[in-house]
Order: structure tokens, then C-alpha cells, then sequence
């Protein structure tokens, strides 16, 4: 994003699973108009539907609804939005919730099974033999840490008060009979029964950092409302709708402006973006923090430990003054080296991104998609990044704009499509007073 416009950019691999396996299909369609007449667009990441819709049919129903209907900000799209999401009646049925429900508490407890049962395979191959008291207190302690992620949490904005209770009486018997199915053949203690429903519970009213949330979809709003003179972007994460709820949290507001002139978001897969940025993998940085951290911490104690005629008073002393001392030079370390990436990386970047064309906007939004999805074909890693990236720039003048477009079909043996793509444009029965030209213009929907 700059002061011209924004630049979309997405790869087209999605991840289709059945329990069994997964299977990667590059053709999904990720980057969407919102509005046919305005300059304002959607991109989605994540789960590819919502409450088994796909996503790409939710966000063309949305478009239809609005027609040529307008709103003087983005944060007025997001709202409109939020709003469709919640009063459509097609997505929330009886039986969307039952799957919604059912499905992503089962796949929470086998993750936390899967967990389990590696760490008695770990005991198993150090041990040679793990006891049924062994498996129980491994079970109990994973059950915990689990818990205490999910306990730490703060229920999201958009859950009501009182819904917990209302989860709980109403899908409190179809957690029991998956938590049964599940766990089984493990020794639940009556606490980790307790913090397996409360688990349970918490899927539908958090999203904790760092967690992995079944059915979770990301979904980025950008480009100008009437009033927005610079481009303005606010990304969501989407659970499921129970009970006219629908579980969302706004994850960033990026508003360009003179103080503000540019930006970098990357969304889902984004650690190639931050190597590029930072000149670092942000992986190895936290193994490197972590390591510099723990050594300014123990190095005092391995030290006093190997200095003779030093009593047990004054090491005690002694540790406590060194460590402090360790932890104040951690902390210069891990400003100093944020500042030189800020300095070296990050800024000559942002600097040139304040000022790129619009074409160039779009060349860098692709090249970063590229970084991920060759990553992933050299690597031994599963291709989920790849197939054609689609590419659009919105700017206040010219509106959304394709700069790359897949198509499914072939546009020459479907001019209806072409056709029909600006009929209708009415809303609530009032049609446009503008007249739109599209006489010499391909629309890739």
C-alpha cells in the first residue's frame, strides 16, 4: 500500500482434506470485487468456505445485494459486511451448526490426542516400557497446557455475554459423546474431562494467539470509501455462525495517510515476507533470542559454580546481581538488533514502497507471493503455496483494476458473462442513476 492505491496479491493452492489425507488443488480464487461500481475489494485466506459455503459464493451473494449502493468509508463496507454475514439466512442453518460444532471439536481433541500419544511414544523410546501411571500423568499435564492457552485467552468483542452458558447447554451433550470417542482409550481424570469441555467451549468464543482454531478463515476488506482519500485495508479472522453469532475479530486497521505512506501486509503463509523485510528468517531470530536469553541467564550460575573460595551466601549474591546484569544486556541485544533490522532491511524497502507506480505496487505484491511458492517447490515441504497469482491494484481514480486474472473458462466462448456482469445494477429495486460504459472493456470477473 501506498499513497496511490493498494496491491492484492494471491497464490491460488488450496488444502481439501477428509480426515484420511489432503489433497492441494492450484485453481481456487482467493481476490474478489466487493463492489461492481466502487473501488473496493475482498481477499480471503484460510478455510475457503464458511459454515460449508464456499466463500466465493458468499462474497458474489454480497456483491448482488449491494448493487450500486455505496458508503463514505471502508470501515462501512466491513460493517455492511459483518452485518450480511450475520442476518443471511442460508449460512447457519440447523444443520451448518451441528456440522460446525461437531467438526471442530473433533479435530481440536485429535490434535491434543495426536500430542498425547507423542509424548508416550517419546517416553517409550527413552524408557523402553511406559507405565499406565506414566500415560495418565502425560495425559494430564498435555490436557493442561492446552487448557491454560485457551483459559488465558480473552473471549473476542463479538461474542455476547452469557453465550458460553448458552454453548454449553446446547451442544454440551455432543461434546461429551466426541470427547468419549476420542479419548477413549486414555485415562481422563475428571479435572482434564472438565478442561476438555471448557476447551470445547472456548473454540467458539476465542481465537489465542499462537492456536491453531479449526475452521478459521481470513478475510482482508481494502481499497476507498467516497470520503477515504489513501487507501485503507482491515483484515478479519472468521469462526463459524451459531445462533445468529457470528465469531469474528478485526486483526489489523492499516489506514494510509501523509504520517503513514506505505505498508507491507502479508497475510496466512507470510514468513518468506518477513525474511525479505527483516533480512532474517523470523524463525531462526526467535531460536536466536531464545538462545542469547537463556545463556545471559544460566552463564552467572555455570560460573560461580566453577569459582572456588566463594561461599554459599555470596554466590547467592552474586547470581542474583549477575543475572540482572545478563538480563538488561539481553534486553540491549534484542533492541540493538531489531533497530539495525528496522535500519538496514526494513526502511531502504518502505522507503522505495512510498513511491512505486501503481504497475510497480502490483510487480512487488506477485514477486512476494513468488518468494513463498518457490520456498515451498524446493523444499521438502507440501506445495501450499503456488499455481497462477492473481494480481489487482485499487486506486481512488481508477478504481479496481485486474493486472492478472484465471479463468476457469474461456472468455471468448462466454460473452454472456461479459454481459451480464454490470446487469442488474440496482438495489432494493432502485436502479443507478449512473450509466455504465463497458463498451471495449474485458471484465474478469
Amino acid at each position: 500500500m501506498n499513497m496511490q492505491g493498494i496491491a492484492l496479491a494471491a497464490d491460488s493452492a488450496v488444502t481439501v482434506g477428509d480426515g484420511m489425507g489432503q489433497k492441494i488443488f492450484p485453481s481456487a480464487s482467493k481476490i474478489f470485487t466487493l463492489s461492481k461500481y466502487e473501488p473496493v475489494g475482498a481477499m480471503i485466506y484460510g478455510s475457503a468456505s464458511y459454515m460449508d459455503v464456499p466463500w466465493e459464493t458468499i462474497i458474489k451473494a454480497y456483491r448482488r445485494n449491494l448493487g450500486v449502493e455505496s458508503y463514505r468509508t471502508l470501515s462501512e463496507y466491513a460493517d455492511n459486511f459483518l452485518s450480511f454475514l450475520q442476518s443471511e439466512q442460508v449460512l447457519g442453518t440447523v444443520e451448518q451448526q451441528a456440522r460446525y460444532v461437531d467438526g471442530s471439536t473433533l479435530t481440536y481433541f485429535e490434535r491434543i490426542k495426536k500430542k498425547i500419544v507423542a509424548k508416550v511414544q517419546e517416553a517409550f523410546d527413552l524408557q523402553g516400557e511406559v507405565d499406565e501411571a506414566t500415560v495418565a500423568e502425560i495425559t494430564s499435564d498435555t490436557v493442561r497446557a492446552y487448557s491454560e492457552v485457551w483459559k488465558d485467552a480473552e473471549v473476542i468483542p463479538s461474542i455476547p455475554e452469557g453465550f458460553a452458558d448458552e454453548i454449553r447447554k446446547k451442544y454440551g451433550g455432543r461434546i461429551r459423546e466426541i470427547k468419549k470417542a476420542v479419548f477413549q482409550k486414555l485415562p481422563l481424570t475428571s479435572s482434564s474431562s472438565r478442561q476438555l469441555t471448557e476447551i470445547a467451549v472456548s473454540l467458539f468464543l476465542k481465537f489465542p494467539d499462537g492456536a491453531q482454531v479449526p475452521n478459521t478463515s481470513g478475510a482482508v476488506i481494502a481499497g476507498f470509501g467516497e470520503d477515504d482519500f489513501y487507501p485503507v485495508l482491515e483484515a478479519f479472522l472468521f469462526g463459524g455462525k451459531i445462533e445468529g453469532v457470528v465469531k469474528h475479530k478485526r486483526e489489523k486497521l492499516v489506514e494510509i495517510s501523509y504520517s503513514s505512506q506505505a505498508a507491507i501486509l502479508p497475510f496466512a503463509q507470510s514468513e518468506m515476507v518477513f525474511t525479505f523485510m527483516d533480512g532474517v528468517d523470523p524463525t531462526y531470530q526467535n531460536v536466536l533470542d531464545r538462545f542469547v536469553g537463556e545463556f545471559c541467564i544460566s552463564y552467572p550460575e555455570l560460573l560461580l559454580d566453577n569459582i572456588d573460595g566463594v561461599s554459599d551466601e555470596q554466590k547467592r549474591d552474586l547470581r542474583q546481581r549477575l543475572q540482572d546484569l545478563g538480563t538488561s544486556k539481553f534486553n540491549e541485544f534484542i533492541a540493538a538488533s531489531a533497530s539495525y533490522r528496522q535500519r538496514n532491511h526494513v526502511n531502504p524497502v518502505m522507503n522505495v514502497v512510498r513511491s512505486l507506480p501503481k504497475d510497480e505496487l502490483a510487480g512487488m505484491a506477485e514477486s512476494l507471493i513468488n518468494l513463498t511458492s518457490f520456498k515451498r517447490r524446493v523444499s521438502m515441504e507440501a506445495e501450499t503455496v503456488g499455481g497462477p497469482i492473481d494480481v489487482a491494484v485499487i486506486s481512488k481514480g481508477d478504481g479496481f483494476i485486474w493486472i492478472k486474472r484465471k479463468h476457469y473458462f474461456e472468455s471468448d466462448l462466454n460473452p454472456q458473462f461479459l454481459a451480464n456482469y454490470f446487469k442488474g445494477g440496482q438495489t432494493n429495486g432502485r436502479k443507478s442513476n449512473e450509466t455504465k460504459d463497458t463498451q471495449g472493456v474485458s471484465i474478469n470477473e
